[in-house]
């Protein structure tokens, strides 16, 4: 389990990972498409993602 709740930089391959699925996720707002300036921000636009998946998971049933 990664927990980066206490980090203040997150490592640079999850950071160009994380900064590939905002850009291509048409989930997430405008305003969280911009890079994250930190790991909260980065996070923030993982669980919009997340939440719009497990939403539209459900209604698809």
């Amino acid at each position: 389990m990664l927990n980066l709740a206490d980090q203040r930089q997150m490592p640079p391959v999850l950071s160009v990972a994380i900064n590939k699925v905002i850009e291509e996720s048409p989930e997430v707002t405008v305003l969280a498409q911009a890079k994250p300036a930190s790991v909260m921000e980065a996070m923030d636009a993982l669980y919009e993602i997340q939440d719009s998946l497990m939403y539209n998971q459900i209604e698809d049933e």
